[in-house]
């Protein structure tokens, strides 16, 4: 009799509400740790960043697919770069830096005279009482911490994008904690250009997306997914045998339902 209801149940206008809500509850989660980015600008002076906690292949609690043992910071980046006026030509280079920093806290720029600079320039560097700037670190962000795995991505002459220059890099994590990702423009070459990005960044666990913070709780969210998989599967049960006596409300509670189960899994 119940089977009978729940068919007659589906083909009401109503019931079509609920099916919906079933489907919602089967969509596939989003990846923990993946971002992306979208015409980002990043001219010049500025510089984006973006913490997670990391596990290293040592220290995880468990090597499983997708990570399948390894840790890695992945980008995928297309670097593009336009002239802010008409006259601006192509043929000087420039480069962004990309940099991968480990600590708790990012330590970046550094006072002189009163004033806070975040960018490394040749005079900056020749002054004997700047130690964070130096010759070999010039158009670069000043980045005072001492674990710090920086590449470039490059803008060659007559080039506008830079997406084969070092805009796909990998950084191998070795050590667990906070892993900061630093994205800067400190090239004064570029100065008469609108730099912007788009593409995304992979932040890979020994056992997937997941940040480390959020690991412990997989046992909680686990415990929590059966339960509202339970009184969902309750819910629309008696939602189908009452389907005549079933007012907007209940449909409401019923999407409630179905994003806390998302939410959890």
């Amino acid at each position: 009799a119940i089977c009978r209801e729940v068919m007659v149940a589906l083909t009401s206008s109503r019931a079509r509400t609920l099916a919906a809500a079933v489907w919602i509850l089967f969509l596939p989660g989003a990846f923990g740790d993946v971002y992306k980015y979208k015409s980002t600008s990043l001219d010049l002076g500025a510089y984006l960043v973006r913490r997670v906690e990391m596990y290293s292949p040592d220290d995880a609690p468990s090597h499983s697919p997708p990570g399948n043992g390894a840790a890695y910071i992945q980008l995928e980046l297309n670097f593009q770069r336009r002239g802010k006026y008409d006259n601006v030509t192509m043929e000087s280079e420039g480069q962004i830096e990309l940099a991968a920093v480990r600590g708790m806290t990012l330590e970046i720029g550094d006072v002189h005279n009163g004033k806070t600079y975040y960018c490394c320039t040749k005079k900056l560097a020749e002054d004997p009482g700047m130690a964070s700037c130096t010759t070999d670190k010039v158009d670069r962000l000043i980045i005072k911490n001492k674990h710090v795995d920086a590449k470039k991505v490059v803008f060659y002459s007559n080039n506008e994008a830079a997406s084969a220059h070092g805009g796909n890099s990998k950084f191998i994590v070795t050590h667990s904690g906070p892993h900061v990702l630093v994205m800067s423009n400190c090239d004064p070459r570029l100065k008469n250009f609108e730099v912007s990005f788009s593409g995304e960044s992979r932040w890979m666990n020994p056992y997937g997306f997941l940040p480390a913070t959020t690991y412990n709780f997989l046992p909680f969210f686990g415990a929590m997914s059966l339960i509202y998989g339970l009184l969902a599967l309750v819910w629309l049960v008696l939602n189908a045998v009452h389907w005549k006596d079933v007012v907007m409300l209940q449909n409401y509670i019923t999407c409630v339902l179905g994003v806390c189960l998302i939410e959890n899994m």
